[in-house]
């Protein structure tokens, strides 16, 4: 939380950081930040775990994601990074872009 703080005072117009692991610690983090904050996507984790980080982080605040390899290593990197613009963007429940995502996965 120091740290998100920290870059703002410093001048940045957006910060990075990583999950907390809950969502009430991240709402601390995109408070204490009063700059947009975007999560990092961190280790490869599953699909679900992505995607309910991601739901729950947009609703504490967060503006968006910055993932790298829990996309580029992933079956259907297209089809993940559908399921987090539906979670992001289109405000659906991680569980409805989780369904849509295996439908799509299963075809390919």
């Amino acid at each position: 939380m120091r740290n998100a703080r920290l870059c703002a005072e410093l001048g940045a117009d957006i910060v990075k950081v990583n999950w907390s692991g809950d969502q009430s610690s991240f709402e601390k983090i995109v408070r204490a930040a009063n700059v947009p904050v975007v999560v990092a996507g961190g280790t490869l984790v599953s699909d679900e775990e992505l995607l309910m980080r991601m739901q729950q982080a947009v609703a504490v605040g967060a503006i968006g994601c910055s993932v790298g390899r829990n996309i580029f290593q992933h079956a259907n990197p297209t089809a993940i990074t559908r399921a987090l613009c539906r979670v992001i963007r289109e405000k659906w429940s991680a569980r409805d872009a989780l369904a849509e995502l295996a439908e799509t996965v299963d075809r390919s």
